[in-house]
């Protein structure tokens, strides 16, 4: 077997890259793992590990090295990739999709013996792209769970075939990364349409994008999204632009008409200070909605106190600070 001779070699010339291989190789019960690939993470060992472990190798072809198992890697149900290193050529904080050889059309492709596990429930991943040709790479995922992507790039069409492929998935994180990693912004509207029309059951959704980056559309009509309990967002993409949009998306009622009645937590991430008051009334509408009654929680990630007087109300200032805002309903 070619990687066995491989790995066998490289081991003996004192590889870190074929220590880890084959240190993952023998745990045959591991159950998670954090890992951080290097670049050009599909010609190591390690990748290698994973693409062995998928293809079922035979005991002959482990035969070199006895601990290992026909089911190395097969256990594994929580995977958390992040890169090796920082690339200083872009937002701090924020990682490049170069920088881990993660870039363009090879992301997905990359990643695949990962997402075939037959186990995996839980994936986090940064620097991810999940635009549409990149997505046909996507195998089904039927036991996956949980998916974090952060520093990543998407349109609706490649969230779509994730959903598609993932259809056990209830908690989704997509977090829009760096705007010229890929070309265009989200079209935040199709995505969150998207969502809401797909048989998928998901309870918990965060829709975010890096601080400063092009928001794109805010979100569209989302009440068929009946199964969704927790969603967190960036307020631009939750209120839209104030300036650019059409009378619509400055009604009091917008929430109203776009959120599912199933909701329970509403979270609020990078609120814009200048628009609270404004903000304010609309959350307000929200919370005085009688078909809304699920809904006991909101928090406003923002310095300005809520402008409205809730003490006469079912809901009360449950606590306030120099960075949020929670308002929770009376039991």
């Amino acid at each position: 077997n070619d990687y066995t001779e491989k790995l066998h070699s490289a081991f003996h010339k004192g590889s870190t890259d074929a220590d880890v291989a084959l240190l993952l190789l023998m745990c045959s019960k591991l159950e998670v793992l954090h890992y951080c690939p290097p670049e050009s993470f599909e010609k190591t060992l390690v990748h290698g590990a994973f693409r062995f472990s998928s293809m079922g190798p035979s005991e002959a072809a482990l035969s070199a090295f006895n601990s290992c198992s026909e089911t190395s890697l097969q256990c594994l149900r929580e995977i958390v990739l992040q890169p090796a290193r920082w690339d200083t050529g872009v937002k701090a904080g924020w990682i490049s999709l170069e920088s881990i050889g993660l870039a363009g059309g090879y992301a997905i492709r990359q990643l695949t013996p990962i997402l075939q596990l037959s186990k995996l429930s839980i994936l986090k991943v940064e620097s991810l792209c999940l635009h549409s040709p990149h997505t046909q790479y996507l195998p089904k995922m039927p036991t996956l769970r949980y998916l974090s992507v952060t520093s990543a790039c998407f349109d609706s069409t490649g969230v779509s075939r994730l959903l598609d492929q993932c259809p056990a998935l209830h908690t989704l994180l997509l977090y829009w990364g760096h705007p010229n990693w890929c070309d265009g912004i989200p079209t935040w509207d199709e995505i969150s349409a998207v969502i809401a029309r797909k048989p998928n059951d998901i309870r918990c959704l965060e829709l975010l994008h890096v601080d400063g980056a092009t928001a794109g559309e805010c979100i569209g009509d989302m009440q068929d999204a009946g199964s969704l309990r927790d969603f967190t967002v960036t307020s631009s993409i939750l209120f839209g632009l104030q300036y650019e949009h059409e009378t619509i998306y400055n009604e009091e009622s917008r929430l109203t008409m776009i959120l599912p009645y199933s909701l329970q937590i509403l979270g609020i991430v990078q609120a814009d200070e200048n628009d609270a008051t404004w903000h304010d009334q609309v959350l307000w509408t929200l919370m005085t909605d009688a078909r809304f009654k699920t809904l006991d929680t909101i928090v406003v990630h923002r310095s300005r106190a809520f402008s409205v007087d809730v003490k006469s109300s079912s809901w009360e200032l449950d606590a306030s600070d120099s960075t949020r805002i929670v308002l929770q309903r009376e039991t």
